[in-house]
C-alpha cells in the first residue's frame, strides 16, 4: 500500500472514532521520533478535550489500526488536543476554530499591515475572513496569509469557567 493510500485510511479511520466519541479530528500528521514513524492525531471539543478523550480515541483507533494493519513500518501512535497556540493549515482547521480569537501575519502589507488580531471568521473563496480587535471586518488573501495561530483571548477565558 502506498504511504497516501494509508494516510487516507488512518485519517477515515480517525475521523470515524472521534464522530463516535463526539469530537472533531482536526488533524493525521506524519513524521518520525527515534528513528520510527509518528503518527499524531490531533482532535478537538469545544469544551476542551480531556486526557480520557486521548485514551480513549488512542485505544480505539490502536484496536483499528491493528486489525486493518495499514502501515508498513512499526510506528508509534500520539494522541493529542490541538494546544492553545496551534498554527492552522487546513480548511478544516479553518472551519472548526471559527469564533476562536487567533494572530495572523502576512508575508507582506495587508491593508498597511503584517499582523492581525481578532475573532476568525471563516475561510472563503481564497481569503481569511477576520473581525480584528478593533471591530473591522477584513478579508485577508489567502496566499497573502504567512501564519495562522489561534491565540487565547476574552472569549476563550469565559468559555473555560466553570
Amino acid at each position: 500500500m502506498e504511504t497516501t493510500q494509508w494516510q487516507e485510511l488512518v485519517e477515515e479511520m480517525a475521523q470515524a472514532v472521534a464522530d463516535e466519541l463526539g469530537l472533531q479530528l482536526v488533524a493525521v500528521e506524519v513524521g518520525k521520533w527515534s528513528g520510527r514513524l509518528l503518527l499524531r492525531v490531533v482532535i478537538y471539543r469545544a469544551d476542551g478535550v480531556s486526557h480520557r478523550d486521548c485514551m480513549q480515541v488512542s485505544e480505539e483507533l490502536g484496536k483499528r489500526l491493528d486489525v486493518a494493519d495499514p502501515i508498513p513500518s512499526q510506528y508509534y501512535l500520539e494522541v493529542s488536543s490541538p494546544g492553545l497556540d496551534r498554527v492552522l493549515r487546513s480548511d478544516r482547521e479553518y472551519r472548526i476554530f471559527a469564533g476562536r480569537r487567533v494572530k495572523v501575519r502576512t508575508y507582506g502589507p495587508v491593508q498597511g499591515r503584517r499582523e492581525f488580531a481578532g475573532t476568525l471568521l471563516g475561510l472563503g473563496e481564497g481569503t481569511v475572513r477576520l473581525l480584528t480587535d478593533q471591530g473591522e471586518e477584513i478579508g485577508v488573501p489567502r496566499q497573502q496569509v504567512a501564519k495562522v495561530r489561534l491565540a487565547e483571548g476574552p472569549q476563550d477565558e469565559e468559555a473555560r469557567r466553570p
